[in-house]
């Protein structure tokens, strides 16, 4: 088996290390964090204490010049927990996806090494084939996953495997409860996920409002129908298939969730015209 090649360093992230490195830390700085600790309505956000254990967390997947601020705000608080193995839940833009995609690739490349993939994974699309299917062109297609992997790396043990999975438009309740089984106590769950999409500001901001609520208020009803509705609702988000699995996930273990950093495009690029929301939230 090979490794996943690194596709969108460069593209998304630095490929050079020590710049890639430099982010990244930027990004987990408190200072960082309390830049983006703010509502798509302007209410100033009461960041919890750095000794939660995230269960799971939400976080964006745009390139980092954008969304790279509000992502470390859920990965510093991976910071100082041990996790065995991590899995990355996020969607498939090129590719329409009916179930759950992996990938049999030994490890997965990034500019500060390889992160090894959990040798179950394989296994998954053996024990159960009408849930799991191996598929390594959807992934090399796709950069929702990969740019997780070097905060994973920066703030995670090096001994910590990863299962990256796309997700695809079956039933979230069906798919999580194919998951539940398989994530135990010490294991993380990353799901990545951009918010609104090429909005004027004014408008992101209200839809993000709506996505963000109906996340922590656990509205699964109301995400699975906006995931049908091709973004003409108030919720929209990219990966809500995802988002939805979580949800579901986090009903049946009695997570509780917070918001913890928001911000759009706009913030950055100075366009509010067009801008695409980003947000972070964390499980515990």
């Amino acid at each position: 088996m090979s490794n996943r090649y690194a596709n969108y360093a460069g593209k998304f992230y630095p490929s050079d290390q020590n710049e890639l490195r430099l982010n990244i830390e930027k990004y987990l700085t408190p200072e960082s964090n309390q830049i983006y600790a703010n509502t798509p309505d302007g209410q100033l956000i009461t960041l919890p204490t750095k000794d939660i254990r995230p269960k799971a967390i939400i976080v964006p997947h745009a390139g980092y010049i954008y969304s790279g601020g509000v992502a470390g705000c859920a990965y510093s608080y991976l910071k100082n927990n041990l996790y065995d193995e991590v899995f990355i839940l996020g969607v498939s833009h090129s590719s329409r996806v009916g179930n759950l995609v992996i990938s049999d690739y030994q490890g997965w490349d990034t500019p500060l090494g390889t992160m090894e993939q959990s040798p179950r994974t394989v296994d998954l699309a053996k024990d159960n084939p009408d849930i799991f299917s191996i598929n390594n062109t959807i992934h090399d297609n796709e950069h929702a996953l990969e740019v997780q992997l070097p905060f994973i790396q920066t703030v995670l043990s090096e001994n910590t495997k990863i299962l990256p999975i796309l997700v695809g438009a079956n039933s979230p309740r069906i798919l999580a409860n194919e998951l539940i089984p398989l994530i135990g106590e010490n294991d993380l769950l990353v799901v990545s996920t951009d918010l609104s999409h090429y909005y004027p500001n004014e408008v992101a901001l209200k839809k993000d409002q709506s996505t963000i609520k109906a996340i922590l208020n656990n509205q699964t009803d109301d995400i699975e129908e906006a995931s049908k509705v091709n973004y003409q609702g108030d919720i929209e988000a990219c990966g809500l298939y995802a988002v939805n699995i979580l949800v579901q996930i986090a009903l049946q273990k009695n997570w509780d969730s917070r918001l913890i950093g928001y911000a759009n495009s706009g913030t950055i690029s100075g366009d509010m015209e067009r801008v695409v929301g980003y947000g972070s939230i964390l499980y515990f």
